[in-house]
């Protein structure tokens, strides 16, 4: 048992030299809007994009997205982590398929397909979005819309867009075995991003947009962070896409210090690890179970047709419904 002086004394540090939100930058497409967000902490910074429709998203030494594809905006762009375009631009060399959200390595960009059906690929691509080759299917029955890359094992998270009883988060190798996955009870989920400081996933709900959610790999509901942003802004945010900078390229908030930075990183993960998380952000457990695929189903490569989604609509169409209730 860890003394009380332990137990006090690091949420009491804690709580001076950090704040709620991911450790590290997370950038996020809103392309209905023609935005981009920052997220540092508690903190959403919004940027204009250059294009509509910019939404799969890929990090390394800049920013890069794409259009989304499927009949609409081809086009995406090229940024600097402080919002500023480089005047590079890009094509989705797959103007046919459909994708919101997009994930790197240290070389290639990958997304996935979005379709209703159970042929979903995801792809890999080069840097500068070109050259798409697919890596392998996916299995769920109802549309893949968050794709992130885990370095630890070459793997990927992806996220699924349901409705009720909620999306799910899956776990794939780079093969393209599924390795397990969880339910998380949100409805129409849209991002999912890894944070490299401490390998926690975070992403959207449709039916909140003013919040991020956090959960383990292990499917335990962490965070949510609301933010005033995004409850201020003159249009409803539609976050489907999303990715963390990398560790070496990210910066410090405004007006804090590397110094405090970095300790809040140390003690964030430190205070994870032992299982010390202030009650104030613990949230209810959801449901988690290890699912395994059939070895006997092997769906195919291909299928252009859009999804089937809850209530007829894709996820902006959606997301514009939110935006007239919330109007009214």
């Amino acid at each position: 048992m860890k003394p009380l002086c332990l137990r006090f004394g690091l949420l009491a540090v804690l709580a001076g030299c950090c704040h709620a939100g991911p450790l590290t930058p997370l950038f996020l497409t809103d392309g209905d809007n023609q935005l981009l967000w920052r997220i540092d902490g508690n903190h959403a910074t919004p940027f204009a994009a250059v294009f509509p429709g910019e939404y799969p998203i890929a990090t390394n030494q800049t920013i890069r997205t794409m259009g989304l594809g499927a009949g609409t905006t081809l086009a995406g762009s090229e940024y600097g982590f402080d919002g500023t375009p480089t005047g590079a631009t890009y094509s989705n060399p797959l103007p046919t398929q459909q994708m919101y959200d997009g994930t790197a390595d240290e070389h290639y960009n990958y997304a996935v397909q979005y379709t209703g059906f159970a042929n979903a690929i995801v792809y890999r691509f080069n840097a500068d979005w070109s050259n798409p080759f697919p890596l392998f299917p996916t299995t769920f029955n109802g549309g893949y819309l968050g794709i992130a890359y885990d370095p630890r094992d070459r793997s990927f998270w992806l996220g699924t867009y349901s409705d009720a009883p909620g999306s799910r988060i899956e776990h794939w190798s780079i093969e393209g075995q599924l390795l397990g996955g969880f339910n998380t009870n949100l409805p129409d989920m849209g991002f999912l991003a890894l944070d490299p400081a401490d390998f926690t996933l975070w992403t959207f709900s449709q039916d909140d947009p003013t919040a991020l959610y956090q959960f383990s790999t292990g499917g335990a509901a962490m965070e949510v962070a609301h933010y005033d942003a995004f409850a201020a802004a003159d249009d409803t945010p539609n976050l489907l896409g999303g990715e963390f900078a990398p560790l070496a390229t990210s910066v410090p908030e405004p007006a804090t210090g590397p110094f405090l930075v970095g300790i809040s990183v140390m003690l964030a993960v430190w205070l994870r690890w032992w299982g010390y998380l202030p009650k104030s952000i613990q949230k209810k457990d959801v449901a988690s179970g290890e699912i395994h695929l059939d070895p006997d189903q092997e769906p195919a490569i291909g299928g252009d047709s859009q999804p089937s989604i809850p209530g007829g609509r894709t996820p902006g169409e959606r997301n514009n419904l939110a935006r007239r209730s919330r109007r009214r």
